[in-house]
């Protein structure tokens, strides 16, 4: 590639314009774009490849849970997930994960305080995902679900752009808050929980497409 410096800022300005027009384009294709699938599913297999001191059977559980969802985001979702993640890191459980966590998120202290450990996190000013291998005793905080629920606030972001706006925040209160049978108990608690469970149900497979529309 040329090192003309020209280049260099033309080249980057052009990517920055694909990287928008692709994550403002309607979400019409299902399932997503192979070739995107493809990147995605191995630079999640590399951030995996960094962590050997997670036993092999749960890497190759977790690999294998990521595909699962991935395949079932379209092309937007997609590229939003990878946009808005640069780094995975992995624990081999909850416990180890929430006091990892614990020593810089306040949130996640005090939860750990009331004894309420964390299964899984995102940070949109870290843009990274802290995954761990679930637990399959407690109904909805399996590996999958624990999974597409963090990928979901990927999806949405930093500064969650898509479940902070007027649209998401009304179709949340009438369709998801006010009803008497909630899709989820923390569905409820805000918006952009609303939005990572709406999602989560979607992706770990609780609920069909056509269901949720």
């Amino acid at each position: 590639m040329s090192s003309n410096p020209r280049w260099q800022r033309w080249l980057r300005r052009a990517w920055d314009k694909i990287i928008n027009l692709f994550a403002k384009a309607a979400e019409s294709l299902s399932p997503a774009d192979p070739r995107l699938l493809q990147v995605v599913r191995e630079w999640f297999d590399a951030q995996l490849r960094k962590h050997a001191h997670i036993p092999t059977e749960r890497r190759d559980e977790d690999a294998s849970t990521a595909r699962t969802i991935f395949e079932r985001m379209t092309l937007t979702a997609l590229f939003r997930f990878r946009k808005n993640v640069v780094e995975v890191t992995f624990y081999p459980d909850f416990n180890e994960l929430t006091i990892d966590l614990a020593r810089t998120e306040p949130k996640v202290r005090a939860r750990m305080l009331q004894g309420q450990p964390v299964g899984a996190a995102y940070s949109g000013a870290r843009k990274c995902l802290y995954l761990d291998g679930g637990d399959d005793e407690t109904p909805g905080r399996d590996i999958t679900n624990l999974f597409a629920h963090e990928f979901v606030h990927a999806i949405d972001g930093p500064g969650r752009p898509i479940s902070s706006t007027k649209e998401w925040a009304d179709a949340w209160q009438e369709e998801i808050r006010n009803q008497e049978t909630p899709l989820t108990p923390s569905a409820v608690r805000s918006q952009q929980e609303g939005f990572a469970e709406f999602g989560r149900v979607l992706y770990a497979g609780v609920r069909r497409r056509n269901w949720l529309e």
